[in-house]
């Protein structure tokens, strides 16, 4: 007897690793909903990008059940993948796009809404009533009264005249004929007098701008005055220090100094515009001054130069070393007795 075998029936697939790619789904979903969270600031792109990461994590693992039909057979994950960012880029352009055009709206409604505000509330001052304040005031609308104060005079005026009799008010009353110019037929005097007093106004602020303008042009002009009369004073007030070193050495005549003082040698250094110019040049090569810079010098007893170099190592041998070993030697001092003197001057800037 042939013993026959039961047939072996296919095994039950195992979707471990498509619900893996739906968790990693789950969690771009859950990551798009705390860039939305975080948005305080309204940035659309910041919103863009959390509105895509939502609708590509849930609609990927939506797509991979559905390919795998829920977990029975292997699902097709390039094919979810890519319909999942199709579909997730289109979704959210245009929830994006709708987003911002109801922000539109809702902007432009507002605006509508302010506009019609304003205008209601500018509206409550009728023109008649601005001119009657302007001619009351002679064409000076910072002095018209105000909304209130007016109410508040028409009020007092009107209850007033309640309190007067009818007959008194008919006795008080003056005759229009009276106050209308003997030269001006009777319609025309009103409208004349409110043309002649806005023309009065219309001359009254244009003079005050002119005035204006004039104090302003002087104001600035006295400053700029200013400015270059301490500038020269200052120039004048170096020049006379400079003078009065060398007309102090030169007034000495055939007699010399006992030594050489260091507020001379101090006075001549800083007012002496070749040594200037080295220091402004070195700025323009290195962007800033130096700090210190010493400069070891040699004098002789007639006043000249010798001899001068930077002495500070970080210096030695530079532009500025030669500049100002330049501007040293072409330096003259009063004479005085003895031999040659050797001074270290410290810029300190």
């Amino acid at each position: 007897m042939v013993s026959q075998q039961a047939p072996q029936l296919p095994k039950a697939y195992k979707p471990k690793g498509d619900l893996t790619w739906v968790g990693v789904g789950a969690g771009v979903s859950i990551l798009g909903a705390v860039i939305l969270a975080f948005n305080f600031t309204n940035n659309p792109f910041q919103s863009l990008l959390g509105l895509f990461a939502a609708l590509l994590g849930s609609l990927g693992g939506l797509a991979i059940l559905f390919t795998g039909n829920r977990g029975t057979h292997k699902a097709s994950i390039l094919i979810s993948g890519a319909g999942a960012l199709l579909f997730a880029l289109v979704g959210a352009g245009a929830v994006q796009a709708a987003i911002n055009f109801a922000q539109s709206v809702g902007r432009n409604v507002e605006a509508a809404l302010q506009t019609v505000d304003d205008s209601n509330t500018l509206g409550k001052k009728t023109a008649d009533d601005t001119l009657d304040e302007l001619l009351a005031t002679g064409g000076d609308a910072s002095l018209a009264p105000t909304t209130t104060e007016a109410d508040k005079i028409e009020t007092e005026a009107e209850k007033k005249e309640d309190q007067e009799p009818v007959e008194e008010k008919v006795e008080a009353e003056t005759p229009a004929e009276e106050l209308i110019p003997p030269d001006l037929p009777a319609d025309g005097a009103l409208d004349a007098l409110a043309e002649e007093e806005d023309t009065d106004a219309a001359a009254a602020a244009a003079e005050l701008a002119l005035q204006q303008a004039a104090e302003q042009k002087k104001k600035e002009e006295e400053k700029k005055k200013k400015e270059a009369e301490e500038k020269k004073k200052k120039k004048e007030e170096a020049e006379a220090k400079a003078s009065s070193a060398k007309s102090s050495s030169e007034s000495a005549g055939g007699s010399k100094m006992a030594t050489l003082p260091a507020a001379v040698v101090d006075t001549i250094v800083r007012n002496n515009s070749g040594v200037k110019k080295c220091f402004i040049a070195e700025k323009q090569r290195t962007g800033s001054f130096p700090s210190r810079v010493d400069v070891r010098f040699t004098v002789r007893p007639d006043g000249s130069v010798r001899s001068a170099r930077v002495s500070t190592s970080a210096y030695r041998g530079s532009d500025l070393d030669a500049c100002l070993g330049s501007a040293f030697r072409k330096l003259s001092f009063p004479a005085f007795e003895g031999g040659d003197k050797t001074i270290t001057y410290p810029f300190i800037l």
